[in-house]
Order: structure tokens, then sequence, then C-alpha cells
């Protein structure tokens, strides 16, 4: 308990339990007001739902219809890549805090959305051959994609 109180205090913190492990969760009142969560939480489900404290929003991205083992690991690994080029490009966190903290909860929104759209394509390829293996040869193309789109805006 005391370290998951810990981690709710640090902001960069990434959770991304699956439904289960949801449940397992102590309920964030346990450890006082619900919006002192300084971290993320991805609830994973068939529509993600990303939230700090009072602030959420919902990745409702179309993925593949089967979930194998690792998915949740490749979400993990592309969230920690969003999160560092988010960083990167922040030069450091020199921003407005609030601005900074919704630009994080972006990165982790926009790494579902890449995860979920890899998932389908991967899903479309293999049908229900799909492994995570498979999920992640997606990624590179589907990221092309994604810039690609918002060139075009």
């Amino acid at each position: 308990r005391e370290l998951y109180k810990e981690l709710l205090e640090y902001e960069r913190c990434v959770m991304t339990p699956n439904v289960m492990e949801m449940k397992r969760l102590p309920s964030l009142s346990a450890f006082g007001d619900e919006n002192d969560n300084k971290n993320i939480i991805v609830a994973k489900g068939h529509v993600d739902a990303i939230s700090r404290g009072d602030f959420g929003m919902q990745c409702d991205e179309e993925g593949g219809l089967k979930r194998s083992g690792g998915i949740g690991d490749v979400l993990a690994g592309t969230i920690s890549a969003f999160m560092a080029w988010y960083t990167i490009l922040d030069g450091g966190g020199k921003g407005e805090l609030q601005s900074l903290k919704q630009q994080r909860e972006f990165a982790v929104w926009a790494a579902c959305c890449t995860v979920k759209r890899a998932t389908k394509l991967a899903f479309e390829n293999k049908r229900r051959a799909i492994s995570s293996r498979d999920v992640l040869g997606q990624i590179c193309g589907v990221i092309a994609n994604m810039e690609e789109d918002i060139e075009k805006c």
C-alpha cells in the first residue's frame, strides 16, 4: 500500500493495468482525494480509458479482434518511447505545468492509438494466429501513416 501511495505522487508514472489488475488496485479514495493522483492510468479494454486525477480521455481506436499475450507489453514499450520523445521535444519540461501534463496524456493517448492500429493490421494479416511480435512488426508503418495524416492537416 505504501509503494502504491508513493506511485500516485510520481508524475511520470504510467500504469497500464488490464481489467483484472484494475480490479485489484486499491481504491484511490483510500489514499485521499482522487484528484491528488499525479500519474497516468491507462485502463486497457475495448476502449482504453486514460486518466490522471480529474482529467480523462479515451482511445476508442478500433483494434484487432484478438488480444494475444504480450500486447500489453507492446503498449507499455510504445508508451515509454512516446513519453521519451515527448520529453526530448519538450526540452526537459520548460513549458507551463498544466500544458505539460496534458501533453503527457496526449503522448499516452497517441501510443494507445498506435498499438490499437498495429493490432488491427496484424490481425488482418495473421487472423487468429496473431502474436505480439506481429503487432510489434506493424508499429513502424502505423507511426509513418500517422505522421502522414498529421502533415495533411
